[in-house]
């Protein structure tokens, strides 16, 4: 019997089945693209100003990708020098329920905040046949400022901003940061708060390799 053929060959298959996991691998590991999402979501005196991620993968050499689990996000936001304003905050999902509770209370019904539904809202599975949005900015129409949106937002009613994520005119940088299991990818976006309309914002995305910023 030809034992060095056969071990030979036994560890030339072991490795033939790596190579080949690794790049089956590498052509399904999912990988995200973002983009301003060109439908406005608009409320009463107020509008929305979302994000539209797609799980691209490495579609053009036909494979589809898999899933991005268990996406999480965070913004920070920058002045247009880089100096940092606000920082590292948990995004929202859209697809996710608002973190409300509803209770009937002396004949009224009310909302509440739920922290439960705010931690469950900050996860998303992306899939490539689905986008998800993710809401980056509110603002309400004849007022100067916008504000960053999450679900901690809930926590002011009615107007669901907070105070302190709030900017006036001019220009920003806001950072997207985005956890999965590829690791963690940034984008950024230029935000120009040029009046006070509420859709007289202008959101353009940075390339990264032309952003300066400064963490505190």
């Amino acid at each position: 019997m030809d034992w060095p053929g056969i071990i030979v060959g036994f560890v030339l298959g072991v490795f033939g089945s790596l190579i080949a996991s690794q790049f089956w691998d590498t052509m399904t590991r999912p990988k995200l693209s973002v983009a301003l999402d060109p439908a406005p979501a608009l409320g009463v005196g107020f509008r929305w100003f979302n994000l539209r991620f797609s799980n691209v993968g490495n579609k053009q050499f036909g494979a589809d990708p898999r899933p991005a689990w268990s996406c999480t996000a965070s913004l920070s936001l920058y002045s247009a020098n880089g100096k940092q304003m606000i920082r590292s905050i948990p995004a929202r999902w859209t697809s996710t329920p608002e973190p409300l509770i509803t209770v009937a209370f002396d004949g009224h019904v009310v909302k509440f905040p739920e922290l439960e539904k705010m931690l469950a809202g900050r996860r998303i599975d992306i899939y490539s046949h689905e986008d998800q949005l993710m809401p980056l900015l509110l603002k309400y129409d004849k007022e100067e400022a916008c504000y960053l949106f999450t679900n901690e937002c809930y926590n002011f009613p009615p107007r669901n901003v907070n105070p302190d994520w709030g900017f006036g005119f001019g220009k920003y940088i806001v950072r997207v940061a985005v956890h999965y299991d590829r690791g963690t990818e940034s984008f950024f976006f230029l935000i120009h708060n040029y009046g006070s309309g509420m859709n007289e914002v202008n959101i353009t995305l940075l390339p990264r390799e032309s952003v300066s910023i400064q963490d505190s």
